[in-house]
């Protein structure tokens, strides 16, 4: 009887304890919110060497560096109002065809206005684009099926005629096929 006793109360014991530690650990967890994952970067490139703005027709590369805080996966996507993806818009790396550039503008009245010596070349709309431009942008969301965060890329395009590629100031270039690609030395040539 003595031995049933002895192990009763060890028991009860044992379940006082177990409860008491259960409080414990409940009262101090606290649930964490999942952070929205961070981009680092975003930005748009014609090439790693070319200077200037995207000539309507031409390809942007697109890249986004992002991460998240408590390692989930991320998923990239990247919208525009114009322009063209040319593959998946998914992804850190994508290439996007810059959009076609009408060059009329209207003005107030509904009327096309032409470019004359008193309105200069570069007639702006309410948007910023002008006759030989048109401003526009990417965007790039970044989500960790929890949380999102976007960031928007302001992108100028020139209309072809209107623009006349110029070298990096100070830096060698040639160039290949119309366009002008800044050139280092490496070393002894």
């Amino acid at each position: 009887m003595k031995k049933i006793l002895i192990q009763l109360s060890f028991l009860i014991f044992i379940s006082l304890i177990s409860l008491t530690c259960k409080d414990d650990i409940n009262s101090n967890i606290n649930i964490v919110p999942n952070p929205s994952p961070i981009i680092s970067e975003a930005f748009a490139t014609l090439d790693l060497l070319t200077y200037g703005s995207p000539i309507s027709g031409e390809v942007l590369n697109l890249f986004c560096i992002a991460f998240d805080q408590q390692d989930d996966p991320l998923t990239i996507t990247w919208t525009s109002e114009k322009g063209i993806f040319l593959s998946d818009n998914n992804g850190p790396f994508v290439q996007w065809l810059a959009p076609s550039i009408d060059t009329s503008l209207n003005n107030i009245n509904g009327e096309t206005q032409e470019p004359s010596e008193h309105n200069s070349n570069n007639l702006i709309d309410e948007s910023g684009s002008s006759k030989n431009s048109l401003l526009t942008h990417v965007e790039v969301t970044v989500s960790d099926r929890e949380s999102s965060v976007s960031q928007k890329i302001p992108i100028k395009v020139s209309s072809p005629e209107n623009v006349t590629r110029k070298a990096c100031p100070n830096i060698p270039y040639l160039t290949y096929k119309g366009r002008i690609y800044n050139t280092v030395q490496i070393g002894e040539q």
